[in-house]
């Protein structure tokens, strides 16, 4: 007597299962590494217009040059979901005591920021000009863009203004060796790849001088730290319940249904209900945003394939092996179809878009621009 195993003449073999296991695992793990070798954010900037001579000639007198830095010592918070960030360190600025005064530069702010602790400044004098150091504490926050969760990369801005400064009393300058960033992110999955410094300044307060209204330009300095996601953490607990569902209620189709009516039920409808539940295990890792994910993109994908798997099994008992074998390709290549259009639609974008600050050209200043 033949021995009856639940596979069965009708079923796709086991064999065919891991076979079609393995493509999926492979493609998902391609797609993955792929866009991990190159750095992508697509965060949104603070506006910062840059400083040109032709400007500069358009104000009234000559602005004394302030050069400016910043040394981030350590991020006490570094929550990237929650888009909040504490950091100490200290802000600088070196000057001709002819032009400015440190009283005049002690009302720096920043950006969407919060300083929370300010030292008195440590003003010395080197090679003829001041050099004046505040130790700072900093909370802020920054527009992360966070589509590409849980495989993004982030540009952090931290933007230094002079709220009470006009270009008509000061221009700041700043390179990126003014720039330095000793914290490590590395323990949080994050790994530093790049910085930025870019000069320049930002509109504000309108103003009414004579009946005319202004607008005032306030010099600005805005430093941006590059990171990308170094752990797998996020990914990990993300995608590999979701594999292992679709997987085990793939493997419906290798069972005889009609046999095991009950098993392959009560098979479909726990992967289905465990995806639910697993939703809200998403909800708790991801950023609360209003816009669509990858993570909310893979959720709804694996949803779909394992209803649809649901469904067919009412069907499963009238359809052909060959028959049966084509709709669990047909399932994993739409696995392979999203996941590589979800992880690699962007590479284009990675090997030719420039990963500068990106910089809005400067508003052409009139006599309506009070300086």
């Amino acid at each position: 007597m033949e021995k009856q195993i639940i596979e069965t003449n009708e079923s796709v073999s086991v064999i065919f299962q891991f076979i079609m296991i393995g493509i999926t695992t492979t493609v998902i793990c391609l797609s993955i590494y792929w866009p991990s070798k190159f750095f992508y954010a697509n965060d949104l900037s603070p506006v910062i217009m840059g400083i040109t001579p032709q400007l500069i000639s358009k104000f009234k007198g000559t602005p004394g040059v302030v050069s400016t830095g910043l040394y981030i010592d350590d991020f006490s918070v570094f929550d990237t979901v929650k888009d909040d960030f504490i950091f100490s360190g200290i802000v600088w600025f070196e000057f001709d005591p002819v032009h400015m005064t440190v009283k005049s530069l002690d009302k720096f702010s920043f950006h969407r920021g919060e300083i929370l602790e300010k030292s008195e400044a440590d003003v010395r004098m080197v090679e003829g000009k001041f050099f004046a150091r505040y130790n700072i504490k900093v909370r802020f926050k920054t527009q992360l863009n966070y589509r590409d969760f849980p495989f993004d990369d982030h540009r952090i801005y931290i933007q230094l203004i002079q709220p009470q400064l006009s270009l008509n009393d000061m221009v700041l300058e700043s390179v990126e060796t003014n720039f330095i960033v000793k914290s490590s992110e590395k323990a949080l999955g994050w790994d530093i790849v790049g910085k930025q410094v870019q000069a320049g300044f930002v509109g504000a307060d309108i103003v009414a001088n004579a009946g005319q209204e202004m607008q005032v330009y306030h010099p600005s300095v805005l430093f941006a730290i590059d990171y990308s996601r170094d752990g797998i953490r996020y990914p990990l607990i993300i995608i590999l319940p979701l594999l292992l569902l679709f997987f085990i209620a793939t493997f419906i189709l290798s069972i005889d249904v009609v046999k095991y009516a009950t098993m392959t039920t009560t098979l479909s409808v726990s992967c289905m209900s465990a995806l639910i539940a697993f939703r809200f295990v998403i909800e708790n890792l991801s950023p609360s945003v209003g816009y669509f994910m990858i993570s909310d993109g893979l959720y709804f994908l694996f949803l779909i394939l394992v209803t649809t798997i649901f469904i067919m099994s009412f069907v499963l008992p009238h359809l052909s092996k060959k028959i049966k074998e084509l709709m669990l390709i047909s399932l994993h290549g739409s696995v392979w179809i999203v996941i590589i259009y979800l992880m690699i639609i962007n590479v284009p974008q990675l090997l030719f878009e420039s990963t500068e600050i990106p910089s809005p050209p400067p508003p052409p200043p009139g006599p309506n621009v009070l300086g």
